[in-house]
């Protein structure tokens, strides 16, 4: 059923799709070539990937953007399907779990996808202009990279690459959750166009939300900050990140099975 179900995405679209999305970590890297040849400051891949970077807008575009860039491939699908019948013709070569299950695996799995290939490609760029030089706390202190803003710190001065690894699935993961989110939106938002941009408002509302409150202290709410390497502006506490992932699971199971049952079953 997963095959079947999978032979709906078109490939050309995710293929131009993938074009498109890669021209941000192209954009980050382009005023980095120059620097490569000198190198004065000891900078690494570790310190000038997409992920780490806070001097470069299209950073910043990127992670903002997040949400909306791995709803794209896959977030409409089964409401899409849905509408066109398509789904009542599934129900017949499988049950509704196999069905449904079948169209949040792509969902969760395109999402993941497209979010994790920008990054991989980024990374590896960097590899092919700077020396593959361990960060210094000392050297590299000007990106203020402490326990308070990135996870996991001492393993990012122990072993960069995997923290850098870490880091690529780990936004990885949120762009799935987040395809899946929209996936929810769109089974009871009418307008196409709002519910896909669900996600998004969701991660502009959190973090207009996180200004307001002493996210020095308690950590900031908005995804934007903590699917990065490191955060931009505030402080990363897990509270903060766990709250925030259980109520988009929730919403996600609660309003895909729900409804699921209003538009098939009812």
């Amino acid at each position: 059923m997963f095959k079947f179900i999978l032979r709906r995405i078109n490939r050309r679209y995710i293929f131009a799709l993938l074009l498109l999305i890669l021209l941000i970590p192209l954009l980050q890297i382009y005023p980095s070539i120059h620097l490569a040849t000198e190198n004065k400051f000891f900078d690494s891949p570790y310190t000038k990937w997409m992920s780490i970077d806070p001097f470069n807008t299209m950073s910043a575009v990127f992670f903002i953007l997040l949400p909306l860039i791995a709803a794209l491939p896959a977030g409409i699908l089964l409401r899409k399907d849905i509408d066109s019948g398509f789904v009542y013709q599934s129900l017949i070569k499988a049950n509704i779990r196999q069905v449904l299950g079948s169209y949040l695996s792509i969902s969760f799995g395109l999402g993941f996808i497209v979010i994790l290939i920008p990054l991989a490609v980024n990374l590896g760029l960097y590899f092919l202009l700077f020396p593959n030089i361990i960060p210094d706390n000392l050297l590299n202190s000007n990106l203020l990279i402490i326990h308070q803003n990135t996870l996991f710190v001492s393993l990012y001065y122990s072993h960069p690459l995997l923290h850098a690894i870490l880091s690529i699935m780990w936004s990885a993961f949120w762009g799935g959750l987040f395809s899946l989110f929209v996936t929810a939106s769109l089974l009871w938002i009418k307008n196409s166009f709002i519910a896909l941009m669900s996600g998004l408002i969701l991660q502009i509302a959190l973090l207009i939300i996180s200004s307001f409150l002493p996210t020095l202290e308690i950590g900031s709410f908005a995804p934007f900050e903590f699917t990065r390497e490191t955060a931009l502006t505030t402080n990363i506490q897990w509270l903060p990140i766990l709250v925030i992932l259980f109520a988009l699971i929730c919403y996600s199971a609660y309003f895909i099975f729900r409804g699921v049952r209003k538009r098939v079953f009812w």
